[in-house]
């Protein structure tokens, strides 16, 4: 599944190859034109929410039988999920570097967050390696 507000991507993507896998597209309501036409041409699945987000996303799969998604995306998007209680599990994977400054990118886009007693805690499930990067497991703690 490929979420885009906008449908503005390249047309040469494994993505659209439905022999591999059969992919479905959610879009928004201002989503172009072209680029709906390319994916009916291409035999790809779409559909339309309006708004798209997380939650609207998540409502929407849950109708087609799908309980269980895995998050893969951008810092905005992640972000997103987060805020709307969309996610109960993370696997984040931090490599042993070390960036700064105003360009660099985070994995999560901005939560409104201005203390950290704000924050969400959560669980360490476990902590693994991946080679030289480390990877976390960590879960809702949910308290009783």
């Amino acid at each position: 599944m490929v979420l885009s507000q906008t449908l503005e991507f390249p047309p040469q993507r494994q993505l659209w190859d439905q022999a591999l896998a059969p992919t479905l597209v959610v879009h928004g309501p201002d989503a172009s034109a072209l680029g709906r036409q390319l994916l009916d041409q291409l035999g790809v699945e779409r559909l339309e929410l309006d708004p798209v987000n997380p939650v609207t996303l998540l409502d929407a799969l849950a109708q087609r039988g799908c309980n269980q998604v895995l998050w893969e995306c951008g810092p905005p998007l992640a972000a997103e999920a987060l805020k709307h209680g969309c996610v109960q599990q993370v696997a984040a994977v931090i490599a042993p570097k070390l960036l700064g400054g105003l360009a660099a990118r985070t994995p999560l886009g901005d939560l409104g967050l201005v203390d950290v007693n704000e924050a969400q805690q959560w669980e360490l499930h476990g902590v693994g390696r991946l080679g030289v990067d480390w990877l976390w497991e960590l879960g809702v703690l949910l308290v009783d």
